[in-house]
């Protein structure tokens, strides 16, 4: 798998998992099970909206492609800081907001670092990616969001 490929599809990943677990709500907290429903559902959605973008092969593709990820990903976060925590599970629901914190950080990091043209950079941030990327799918397994768990790879999703 091309480095960009790879790159795509941990960023991805992180984004699902932002926008599935961010936000922090504001009204009463929804029941457990309604509030699965609706983060798999959006993180359903979400998966296949990027699923459909073709890989790019160009420094300036991927840039663009970047720039669209981070704006979706933080689209996504503030539709789901609606819902806020589902009932009963408040603690899991705050380490998310730390991950989604530290994922859009990142997001914006890889956007920086391929403006740079930072090589060594890229790879600290794909494994930064990839280790966000395995704690939010536990979590995000933890909550009862198996979807927001799944990322696309290049055999489709896993």
């Amino acid at each position: 798998m091309s480095v960009t490929r790879r790159l795509a599809a941990l960023a991805v990943g992180a984004g699902l998992l932002l926008a599935g677990c961010g936000g922090s709500g504001g009204g009463a907290a929804l029941p457990k099970d309604e509030w699965v429903q609706r983060v798999n559902a959006m993180c359903r959605e979400q998966l296949e909206k990027w699923t459909d973008i073709e890989e790019p092969t160009s420094l300036g593709e991927a840039l663009g492609y970047f720039d669209e990820l981070l704006a979706d990903s933080r689209a996504y976060s503030e539709a789901f800081e609606e819902l806020g925590p589902p009932a009963g599970d408040e603690r899991r629901y705050r380490e998310a907001l730390e991950q989604d914190k530290r994922g859009v950080e990142l997001l914006e990091d890889v956007v920086e670092a391929l403006r740079a043209q930072d090589g060594p950079r890229l790879q600290r941030l794909i494994e930064e990616l990839d280790a966000l990327g395995a704690e939010g799918a536990a979590l995000a397994r933890e909550l009862g969001a198996d979807d927001c768990a799944r990322s696309p790879t290049s055999e489709g999703l896993r």
